[in-house]
């Protein structure tokens, strides 16, 4: 039997054109810009397509766009390498695909089939495989050796004591002002610098101006925009680069040496500019968003209020581990109601990975408080002095995150949070394609998969008893 009248793959080229459309094009880009000498035979700007058995794929309980995410893979910058749309990376081993970063513990899936489709312009290269990647990360999860996948952890240990309170959250601010503050004063520096800077500075505003006069933005084409985007960054950092005495480089045109150290200046010089032409279109881009998106953010506003009122329901549904399941998120929230007060993108994925790490102190702090008191009610049962256990850790899975995240949602505000991350997906989609799959991503896309279930999920009517002379149901 083909695999093209796989269930799950038929739903992907039905349901989700526009993910798998934007998968080829990221394959295309990156094969014309490194190709890859030695790697398996693949037909150039393919999609890699896990097609779990199907058996595997009921009760799973996870949403759809986030299934489909996790079984969709590109090509990686090693042969037989691929990452999936959520950072995820598989290699493959003849017949066996194996994890190599990303889960939350090993997978090892069997190869039963596979099969080259070609639909509509997209070619997919299509494997059978024994299990679906969340029925085998189920599987071992009983598994003690279970731990937070590297992009999650944010670098933090989970048996850290670090605090969030007062002094850290104005520390966690003043970073995220620098960040504009240091755009500007580097910016500045070029521009005055010399008459050269001056003259620098009109090419690249009327660049931008051109840009903001002329583009339509249009809801739906972000992959679109971000590639204008890019063609814009290009044009004005290459001007920028011809500053060379200005840029502290030396003689002009140093920029240009193909010396390494050449090359991280130049990419130190693209990144800058790169934030520029974000700032001065933020006006543009922002009310654009907020425009476009306002009756679906109305919409969302109203499931975030209900699933608020509905918790219990909203940690069973997403399958939350019980121990995290009163985790007091309150604190989160309240970052993430400042996603909208910061312009530049940067600043927005920063505060969104400060989300993310509150997230992670709360659940451990609750964790401790949680065995502490286990272990009170223990020595008080026994009767008996015993030593007090060592802190266990936090054991937290991608899914944990998603649902985490979800219930910090839930208790914001959530005003303008679509247009916040229309912006910050839009920063993500511009840059280079290895970028795409940062820390910063990470904590993107996982929110973007919490919002995505919010808007489908259907939460149950609370039953009442009905009045006196009222039929019953």
């Amino acid at each position: 039997m083909s695999l093209g009248s796989h269930a799950f793959l038929q739903r992907v080229v039905r349901h989700h054109e526009r993910i798998l459309t934007a998968a080829a094009s990221s394959s295309v880009a990156s094969r014309e810009a490194k190709p890859q000498a030695g790697s398996r035979a693949s037909p150039g700007g393919s999609v890699l397509v896990l097609l779990p058995v199907e058996e595997s794929l009921r009760d799973l309980g996870v949403p759809e766009q986030l299934l489909v995410e996790t079984h969709l893979f590109l090509p990686a910058s090693f042969p037989s390498q691929f990452i999936n749309l959520r950072g995820q990376g598989i290699h493959r081993d003849n017949g066996v695909l194996i994890s190599d970063f990303g889960f939350p513990t090993p997978l090892r899936l069997d190869i039963l089939a596979e099969e080259v489709i070609y639909d509509r312009g997209l070619i997919l290269e299509c494997l059978l495989v024994s299990s679906s990647l969340f029925s085998s990360s189920a599987s071992s999860s009983s598994s003690a050796s279970s731990h937070l996948p590297s992009h999650a952890s944010g670098r933090r240990s989970w048996n850290g004591v670090a605090r969030v309170d007062d002094e850290q959250e104005k520390e966690e601010k003043e970073n995220l002002e620098k960040i504009e503050a240091d755009l500007r004063a580097e910016t500045t520096r070029w521009w005055r610098g010399s008459k050269a800077g001056a003259a620098a500075e009109r090419d690249v505003e009327e660049e931008i101006s051109f840009f903001r006069n002329t583009y339509v933005l249009t809801l739906g084409c972000d992959t679109e925009i971000a590639s204008r985007l890019r063609e814009l960054v290009s044009v004005c950092a290459r001007r920028v680069c011809l500053l060379g005495p200005a840029l502290g480089t030396g003689a002009g045109g140093a920029l240009l040496a193909r010396s390494s150290a050449g090359s991280e200046a130049v990419a130190a010089v693209a990144s800058t500019v790169e934030s520029f032409v974000f700032l001065r279109l933020q006006d543009r881009l922002w009310s654009f968003a907020v425009q476009a998106l306002a009756t679906r953010q109305e919409k969302l506003e109203m499931k975030l209020k209900t699933l608020r009122e509905n918790l219990p329901f909203l940690h069973e549904r997403l399958q939350v581990k019980p121990v995290l399941r009163n985790v007091p998120l309150q604190a989160s929230a309240a970052i993430l109601d400042q996603l909208s007060t910061w312009r530049l993108p940067e600043q927005k994925t920063a505060c969104l990975a400060w989300v993310v790490r509150s997230v992670q102190n709360a659940c451990r702090k609750h964790v401790r408080l949680v065995h502490g008191q286990q272990r009170r009610a223990e020595m008080e049962r026994k009767e008996t002095r015993v030593s007090p256990a060592p802190p266990q850790p936090v054991e937290i899975t991608v899914d944990d995150l998603v649902g985490l995240l979800l219930v910090t949602a839930a208790l914001s505000q959530g005003r303008l949070l679509l247009a916040n991350l229309w912006v910050m997906n839009l920063f993500n989609l511009q840059r280079p394609r290895e970028a795409q799959f940062d820390e910063a991503s990470f904590h993107l896309t996982t929110l973007q998969s919490a919002l995505s279930f919010a808007c489908v999920v259907s939460v149950p009517q609370t039953q009442t008893t009905p009045r006196r002379g009222e039929p019953q149901m």
